[in-house]
């Protein structure tokens, strides 16, 4: 770059850039560049798409940049193009209007589009007028001529930037940006060239419209309307000879984990163009390529505004994120270690240890977390009936026992984790918001928390304190997981495939234990039932269990590390990179294992119904089978087991048993051990005092119990006479 100093202190600065050198660059790159094709030769990759353009076969020319790297032996010419993207944009078009071969096919003049046909008659007219090839290309538009868009694609090594990293050194240049999509307006046609008749000498006049606003042509200026003084002709715009694009503004802002605390999350405006349009939604999260470009205002907001302008991205590619994608690939890195872990017995008590290990206990609480972040297998039945695969859970307990730190820490862990609070959110903030469009004053949909949480978590904070109109308008999206939208003249659906978590505090505060459940929970009967798995946290006096919570806390705040006594717990990387690799598998439930869980369900609902422990649906049953789909997920199995099943039963059974006994309607007896046995001489009175001891200890555990609980209780009541244990240990005889 040179600057020379002129008078008056102004300064000129010289660029030293020879674009025809750079134009030659260009050509030589798309006619000379190939790739091997599946027979061994050599294939001209974009010589053949541009055959297949002249042939109207295709319609965009992706120019990869990985291309051009690899031809040039350089990064060099590649830099250039990234950051002057729109004046090499301008350069590969008109190499290419260059070197476009004729087509290879016959179009019959009734089946062209109407440009076509209306090009076909300009140039034949031109010709009897005497026009040269060159005068011809000089006289129509080259925009109007091109029947293809060409897009510049970035190297795959460039980084994704989020929002706010982008700032006015990238303007001009071609920026690669992770976010997620809020707004979407319906997709509009965008002037490109604007053609008009005379209406007095009948010359066409062009004119090309490079931005969004433009003021059309006034009047004619052909030399015939010009010549001996004639007033000139007053110009009509041609809609069906004039080139249209089709055009759509998303609005998109920071993904969950770019924003810093305490900020807001930034927005951009991106817009999209031809065959990119409709292929971004509200709710989705992609990484778009593009040229970041200022975009002056016009009218009265151009005085306001004086030298500011306002900026968007021109997009030019769409890659749409996934689960694994968006964690950047960290599940391949870490696929032994993953490996490792899934032949290990006890995977799925190392992983929820695992989850927000600075937090003490609640062992069985992390585990449904654990379930609900796998998920399920969603279905779709051959009428269209879908049943959902995703978990919803809800927590209901004291203060101060780390119901909102579990949910922080799962919406941070999880790609599309949202949360909110229930106090802070409405019914529209949470499905989808009705507004209108300052560019065209279109009536357009934004998506709520819900909706942004698609394929992923919205932990709900404070579920208690919504309003009942608001919570209601979630019940939709619990079961069918869809969010139905009837206002303002539009009618539209849209996808809400989230699991839930909710937190809730008890209606006075704590929890009244001269209550029942219902009065003590605030939530009407048909929320509740849709929430597979509803625990009862409650902040309970205990000598020893307080000893530890308490040297737990504190070496946390002393060293800033949790202490070291879990066991083969592992890191946040290899936890979400497990996760992601168990949602990778569908699990089936064989015959024999239905049939335990339907054995199981009524029991469930016998049981409910005899002791008045709250009503269990037909709800229960999916929830059952999600659990058990869950925990075969994470053992990377494809077929669900009936250790599977069990242990969803004791997980369901034990948040049930929270309530239930947190308003003393206990089981059989107080302790566990006295529960177990009453259970156990149930059995002995429908099978005989011979019992097998594996088929024992499996109902045992199917109704809610641990194995350290059964062995106690077998060990207890063997040393009082009640029973003998065979010497292989594998029969149970009842002698008293």
């Amino acid at each position: 770059m040179e600057i020379d100093v002129e008078g008056k202190g102004l300064r000129q600065i010289v660029v030293s850039v020879d674009y025809e050198k750079e134009t030659e660059k260009c050509k030589d790159f798309l006619c000379s560049f190939w790739v091997d094709s599946d027979d061994g030769t050599k294939k001209m990759k974009y010589m053949e798409t541009l055959q297949q353009v002249a042939d109207e076969e295709e319609n965009e020319i992706r120019i990869e940049l990985d291309d051009v790297t690899k031809y040039f032996g350089g990064v060099g010419f590649t830099y250039e193009i990234v950051r002057n993207t729109e004046r090499y944009e301008r350069l590969f078009s008109a190499v290419i209007d260059e070197l476009m071969p004729s087509s290879t096919k016959v179009v019959p003049l009734g089946r062209m589009d109407v440009i076509s046909l209306l090009i076909a008659h300009r140039k034949a007219r031109l010709e009897e007028l005497g026009y040269t090839e060159e005068k011809i290309r000089k006289a129509i538009p080259a925009r109007i001529l091109r029947k293809y868009t060409a897009r510049i694609i970035p190297p795959r090594i460039q980084a994704g930037l989020s929002v706010r990293k982008i700032a006015s050194e990238q303007v001009g240049a071609l920026v690669k940006v992770r976010c997620i999509a809020t707004k979407a307006t319906e997709v509009t046609p965008l002037i490109a060239v604007g053609t008009y008749t005379c209406g007095n000498c009948g010359y066409e006049t062009y004119q090309e419209v490079m931005t969004e606003a433009f003021m059309p042509a006034p009047e004619c200026r052909s030399e015939e309307c010009l010549k001996g003084g004639k007033s000139a002709g007053v110009l009509e715009l041609q809609t069906r000879g004039s080139k249209f694009m089709r055009y759509q503004e998303i609005r998109v802002q920071e993904l969950q984990d770019q924003v810093p605390v305490g900020h807001m999350p930034r927005g951009m405006t991106v817009h999209v163009l031809e065959g990119l349009t409709r292929k971004i939604t509200a709710g989705d999260h992609v990484v778009i390529s593009g040229v970041f470009l200022p975009k002056p205002f016009t009218g009265f907001k151009a005085m306001k505004a004086g030298l500011l302008t306002d900026t968007y991205l021109r997009a030019s590619d769409v890659r749409h994120l996934k689960r694994v994608e968006v964690e950047e690939g960290r599940a391949e890195e870490r696929r032994e270690e993953i490996e490792r872990l899934s032949r290990e017995p006890n995977v799925f008590e190392t992983l929820a240890t695992s989850i927000a290990p600075e937090i003490y206990g609640h062992v069985d609480v992390k585990k449904v977390l654990l379930a609900m972040l796998v998920g399920g297998v969603t279905k779709t039945l051959g009428d269209g009936v879908k049943i959902r695969g995703d978990i919803n859970v809800c927590m209901v307990g004291d203060p101060g026992v780390a119901k909102s730190q579990l949910l922080k820490y799962i919406s941070k862990m999880v790609p599309r984790g949202i949360y909110t609070t229930g106090k802070g959110s409405s019914g529209v903030g949470l499905t989808a918001a009705v507004t209108r469009d300052q560019t065209t004053n279109e009536i357009m949909l934004e998506a709520g928390a819900l909706v942004l949480a698609d394929n992923g978590v919205c932990c709900i904070d404070e579920f208690d304190k919504m309003d009942e109109r608001d919570r209601a308008a979630i019940h939709e999206v619990m079961e069918q997981q869809t969010v139905s939208i009837s206002k303002a003249g539009i009618n539209s659906v849209l996808n809400a495939r989230t699991s839930i978590l909710a937190a809730a505090n008890p209606l006075s505060g704590r929890y009244n234990l001269k209550k029942t459940p219902n009065e003590n929970i605030n939530l009407p009967p048909a929320l509740l039932s849709r929430f597979d798995v509803i625990f009862l946290l409650l902040d309970k006096p205990d000598l020893e269990t307080d000893t530890k919570l308490a040297n737990h806390v504190s070496h946390v705040h002393r060293t800033e590390e949790v202490p070291a006594g879990a066991a083969g717990r592992v890191g946040m990387d290899v936890l979400k990179g497990y996760i992601e690799e168990a949602k990778k598998h569908s699990p089936t439930v064989p015959k024999e294992v239905s049939e335990h869980i339907v054995s199981a369900y009524v029991a469930m609902r016998k049981d409910s119904d005899e002791k008045s422990g709250g009503c269990t649906t037909a709800r229960a049953l999916l929830s059952i089978v999600r659990v058990s789909q869950a925990l075969a997920k994470v053992r990377l199995c494809g077929t669900v087991s009936r250790e599977d099943v069990d242990e969803a039963l004791r997980l369901f059974l034990s948040a049930k048993a929270s309530v239930q006994g947190a308003a003393g309607k206990r089981f059989v007896g107080g302790s566990p051990v006295s529960r177990i046995f009453a259970a156990i001489r149930d059995i002995a009175g429908v099978d005989g005092n011979r019992l097998v001891l594996d088929e024992v200890r499996r109902e045992i555990l199917s109704k809610g119990f641990t194995p350290e609980q059964f062995e106690e209780c077998i060990g207890e009541y063997r040393d009082c006479g009640i029973w003998l244990v065979s010497e292989d240990g594998r029969e149970l005889e009842i002698v008293n």
